[in-house]
């Protein structure tokens, strides 16, 4: 993902549904920091950088529509849904 237009991979997708999820309710402890961390780094190849992505969902340069429309199987969809609860 470098500019704002360019579609997220699948694991960029996922991250993303991952933060603006936890962002959702307006805070962030420094567990959940960590957690979206750990998060970032297990589902992101090595070459992705979970810094970048967060950013971008800070930035609001990903939203929920654009986020989804990176989980092109219903398996990536549910599991989007099971990390976001």
């Amino acid at each position: 993902m470098t500019e704002s237009t360019s579609s997220l991979s699948r694991e960029e997708a996922l991250y993303a549904v991952c933060l603006l999820a936890a962002f959702a309710d307006g805070g962030a402890s420094d567990d959940e920091r960590k957690e979206l961390k750990r998060i970032g780094e297990s589902i992101l190849p090595p070459e992705m950088h979970p810094a970048s992505i967060y950013q971008q969902v800070l930035l609001r340069k990903v939203d929920t529509r654009r986020a989804a429309q990176g989980l092109d199987s219903p398996e990536w969809r549910q599991l989007a849904y099971e990390m976001a609860i």
